[in-house]
């Protein structure tokens, strides 16, 4: 820690910290995770992102890597801001469908690895029409602090010998990132709604090509969309070309490429994986004993599968709320602002408890609790004879009340019986 804080003194504009590392060893997870939270509180005010190595469904590498995950996830999550999963199934899917590489090498993995952690940071290296540090690209993928595992796309991947076929068409570009190819975690994202959506786009590419190209995939259903919050495409442009150096990783040079990275509940059946290969082992308690003798509890082994059940919960509701249709739309008030008692401002609203967060649609880690301390909100606006906000407030309360599920008639009472 002392070498990362004399490389941060000579840093003119630091951003954060980015680590990519394996989930399933006791260094990658176990190491990585103490010095996540370390920069967590000494660098509070900077982005922590990692872009781990999470087991494959399919594939094993170490007989403990659930508990390894399970135990890594429990101690980082709320150190880390932005979490890019990948898995060596998925990228050596890619290998083979994309790079025609029947038997990859951990070096080829590696190279795909590369490519897609230096397009997925050049929106902060390079300078553009349009681009976006971590902080911001953190704001428009992360709707709560423990939903910050976007999904990772590349497009285009090609071998060497299709070189004369570069893919230099926008259009077929974004097409394939929607597609099912060049995508860095085994799950399907047909089977979730998106939440929010990074585009970085790196070449000559023309913001006029690429609105038009977005505007023809927006009108096709490739994907749905939650309803409870804007969901909208955020674009980078970087007019850096993509840059190859290794000629040996079977990967071919292009004039332009488009990174996408977008947060979908489809995300949860990763954790419903890892979660039943740790449920599987630790009935039987097997290979407990190993942490056991390394000064583990068997309390924190459950402690940490009931931080990642939570996690995987959380995405499922995100998924029901926008499910939910409650037909309800309120009507506006005519003032801005009223309120019965003299002795009152609009600055009061914010005295209740969770109410500044509320409004700015900060500080939960789940539309539900938003919701709870909303309910909680509108009985002392009726203690206080208070019945209305301004516009904007207002629109917050609104978001809040088509998120509520079984509190939506107990607000639609308490806020507009008076109105």
């Amino acid at each position: 820690m002392d070498r990362v804080r004399k490389a941060t003194e000579h840093c003119d504009a630091l951003q954060g910290f980015i680590a990519t590392h394996s989930c399933s060893g006791g260094t990658g997870g176990g190491l990585t995770a103490y010095i996540f939270r370390v920069l967590a509180s000494d660098y509070e005010k900077f982005s922590v992102v990692q872009l781990p190595v999470y087991p494959a469904p399919q594939h094993s590498n170490a007989i403990v890597e659930p508990y390894n995950t399970v135990l890594h996830l429990d101690q980082a999550v709320d150190a880390v801001k932005l979490s890019t999963m990948m898995d060596n199934e998925a990228i050596g899917e890619v290998c083979r469908r994309d790079l025609m590489h029947r038997q990859p090498t951990f070096h080829t993995m590696n190279q795909v690895i590369a490519l897609l952690t230096s397009s997925f940071i050049s929106p902060i290296r390079y300078s553009g029409c349009l681009t976006a540090g971590l902080q911001e690209m953190e704001t428009n993928l992360v709707p709560f602090p423990r939903i910050h595992f976007p999904v990772l796309r590349h497009a285009p991947f090609m071998h060497c010998s299709h070189s004369e076929h570069r893919m230099s068409n926008i259009d077929q570009l974004v097409q394939q990132v929607f597609s099912n190819t060049g995508q860095t975690v085994k799950c399907d994202l047909n089977r979730g709604k998106f939440m929010a959506c990074v585009l970085s786009f790196r070449g000559l590419v023309g913001p006029r090509l690429v609105n038009s190209a977005l505007s023809r995939i927006k009108v096709t259903p490739h994907y749905e969309y939650v309803d409870w919050c804007p969901t909208g495409l955020k674009v980078n442009l970087v007019a850096q070309p993509p840059v190859f150096v290794a000629q040996d990783a079977h990967i071919s040079p292009t004039d332009c490429s488009v990174t996408m990275l977008a947060n979908s509940t489809a995300i949860s059946s990763v954790w419903a994986s890892v979660g039943a290969k740790f449920d599987m082992m630790f009935s039987r308690r097997c290979f407990v004993h190993w942490f056991l003798n390394e000064g583990l509890e068997e309390a924190e082994l459950k402690e940490a599968r009931e931080t990642l059940a939570s996690i995987e919960q959380d995405y499922r509701e995100i998924s029901l709320i926008s499910d939910r249709n409650f037909n309800f739309k309120p009507t506006r008030p005519n003032l801005a602002s009223i309120h019965r008692r003299g002795d009152l401002t609009p600055c009061d609203i914010f005295k209740f408890p969770n109410a500044k967060g509320l409004m700015r649609g900060i500080g939960y880690e789940s539309p539900i609790a938003a919701v709870e301390d909303f309910t909680e909100l509108v009985e002392g606006w009726l203690a206080l004879e208070w019945f209305s906000c301004s516009t904007k407030q207002f629109e917050r309360l609104e978001l809040c009340m088509n998120a509520g599920g079984e509190y939506v008639e107990k607000i639609k009472y308490s806020f507009f019986c008076n109105e």
